[in-house]
C-alpha cells in the first residue's frame, strides 16, 4: 500500500497509511496572525504558527467518513522534514480517529 514515511531532523516519526484509505495528506503550514479589531487575545498578536500535519480520510459508507491523524506537530525554523513515499506492508496506527456523518441537501 502507498504510505508516507515521515522524518523530522533525521528521526522517523511515523509511517502513515491504510489499505482502504481514500485520502492521505501531509501539510506543512506557516501562518502569522496580525493584530486587528477582531483580535480578542493580545498574546496572539503577531503570533506565528509553524506546523506539520499528517492525516487521511476513509469512506466508510454512503455519507459517512472517518478522519485519521498520525501527526500534528509544532515546528521551528531550521527543522528538516523528509517524507518518503513508500510501498509499505505495515503502517503505524493513527493517533486519532473521528467518524463523521455527512448530511447533504439537494440544491434547489
Amino acid at each position: 500500500m502507498i504510505a508516507f514515511e515521515v522524518y523530522l531532523n533525521g528521526e522517523k516519526l511515523c509511517t502513515a497509511g491504510l489499505r482502504d484509505l481514500s485520502v492521505l495528506t501531509a501539510i506543512l503550514n506557516w501562518r502569522q496572525r496580525q493584530a486587528d479589531a477582531s483580535t480578542a487575545n493580545p498574546e496572539e498578536i503577531d503570533a506565528e504558527d509553524l506546523r506539520l500535519y499528517v492525516g487521511g480520510m476513509l469512506n466508510i459508507a454512503e455519507g459517512s467518513r472517518e478522519f485519521l491523524r498520525w501527526l500534528d506537530l509544532n515546528l521551528e525554523v531550521g527543522d528538516e522534514i523528509t517524507i518518503k513515499i513508500a510501498d509499505a506492508n505495515t503502517v503505524d496506527m493513527p493517533i486519532r480517529r473521528e467518524k463523521v456523518e455527512l448530511n447533504f441537501s439537494p440544491r434547489k
